[in-house]
């Protein structure tokens, strides 16, 4: 019915499931999303996309429990930092110090700082560690920046802009904020940049994007 409403997409069409359920949750339409995400899931078992964003629209809702299952499903399909970013997102907000661990754990495996970077970010930043996240956002810039994966680049910038915000720091926030402004397309982070202009109270700077 989701579907129908929003333009009679086919209801076997994996990615416009996919697309509109991601859609939908960025619009604050959980339930709706959950639904298309789960729709998704089962027309194709084997693709990630739906698990993963299935298990971050859990998140949103509130429903952690769901959300892990839905997770660690997707880790049977594909293992990456992004659903194990997740899964320390899962893990922090629920207080659950080993699924903390596990995450950790696979960090620090890894040898590429590129696979394991946002998991040790978000470790980082839930603990409050800002020089250490600030750091890794330093060691991203340098791994990404190198092979030319300058949105990568901007989402760090954009989080890092963000935790800033959030512990009022004022001055390291807005300096990455004018680093955000010379060089990355505001499209790729005004979402962040609205927030963190928010978090600021700075209407000036919100008006600018």
């Amino acid at each position: 019915e989701v579907l129908v409403t929003f333009g009679g997409t086919d209801a076997n069409d994996y990615t416009a499931h996919v697309n509109l359920g991601v859609l939908l949750k960025g619009e604050g339409e959980l339930d709706d999303a959950i639904t298309l995400l789960q729709d998704a899931k089962r027309l194709s078992p084997e693709e990630p996309t739906a698990r993963v964003n299935l298990a971050a629209t859990l998140v949103d809702a509130r429903r952690y429990a769901e959300a892990r299952r839905e997770a660690e499903e997707a880790l049977t399909v594909r293992d990456d930092e992004g659903v194990r970013t997740l899964l320390m997102a899962i893990a922090v907000i629920t207080g659950d110090a080993e699924l903390e661990a596990a995450q950790t754990r696979w960090a620090t495996s890894r040898d590429d700082v590129r696979e394991s970077l946002f998991v040790r970010w978000g470790v980082a930043t839930y603990r409050g560690r800002l020089r250490e996240a600030a750091d890794l956002v330093a060691q991203g810039e340098q791994a990404f920046g190198a092979i030319g994966l300058w949105p990568v680049v901007g989402r760090l910038r954009a989080g890092m802009a963000l935790t800033f915000a959030l512990a009022e720091d004022r001055t390291r926030a807005t300096a990455l904020l004018k680093r955000l402004e010379h060089d990355h397309p505001v499209e790729d982070t005004a979402d962040e940049l609205v927030v963190v202009a928010a978090l600021l109270r700075d209407p000036t700077l919100a008006r600018r994007w």
